[in-house]
C-alpha cells in the first residue's frame, strides 16, 4: 500500500529550477507540484504569456514522510520548511488552477487598497509596494526610494500579488 502524501514546503523565490534538479534526485519523491499561471503582457512588440507561480515560494511534494527525506530536502539552501500535509482535495484544486489563465484566478476585483504588492513589470521590478488606487487596470502605487515614499502609476499586468 502506498503511504505517500502531499507536503507543503517552502522554497527561495525564483529558484525553482535549482529545487527541481535537487529534488529530483531524491528517488524516495514521487511526485511534485509547482503550480503556475500563463500571465499575459503588452510589450511594445505586441502580447507576450510568460508562467508565473501561483503560489510563490511554495512547492507541494509527494514522498512517504519520513525524518530521512525531511533531511534531505532541508540540505538544500533553496528549501526551507515543511509547512505540513495538504490533503487529496487540496491538491485536486490546484491541479485544477494549474495553467490557467491569470487574469481568471486573480481578477482586479480581488485587489485592496492598502494592500503589499510585487512590481513585475515597471523599472521598479522585485520591489514591493502598497497599492493606494485603483481605477480600471490602472493603479497607484507607493514605493519607499531615495528615502521617502514615491508614487508611480502602473498597469494590473506589472504587478504580482
Amino acid at each position: 500500500m502506498d503511504k505517500s502524501a502531499w507536503y507543503v514546503w517552502t522554497i527561495s523565490a525564483n529558484r525553482y529550477k535549482k529545487v527541481r534538479e535537487f529534488v529530483d534526485k531524491i528517488s524516495e519523491i514521487k511526485d511534485i507540484l509547482y503550480p503556475l499561471a500563463e500571465k499575459e503582457y503588452s510589450t511594445r512588440s505586441g502580447v507576450k504569456v510568460k508562467e508565473v507561480p501561483l503560489y510563490v515560494n511554495y512547492l507541494f511534494i509527494r514522498y512517504e514522510h519520513s525524518s530521512k527525506i525531511a533531511a534531505e530536502l532541508e540540505k538544500c539552501p533553496w528549501i526551507h520548511n515543511c509547512l505540513g500535509p495538504c490533503s487529496q482535495g487540496e491538491i485536486k484544486k490546484v491541479r485544477e488552477l494549474n495553467r490557467s489563465k491569470y487574469e481568471d484566478i486573480m481578477p482586479a476585483d480581488k485587489l485592496q487598497i492598502g494592500m503589499q504588492i510585487k512590481l513585475i513589470g515597471t523599472v521598479f521590478k522585485g520591489m514591493i509596494a502598497t497599492l493606494i488606487g485603483i481605477d480600471g487596470n490602472k493603479l497607484a502605487v507607493s514605493i519607499r526610494i531615495l528615502g521617502g515614499e514615491r508614487t508611480i502609476k502602473c498597469s494590473i499586468d506589472d504587478i504580482e500579488m
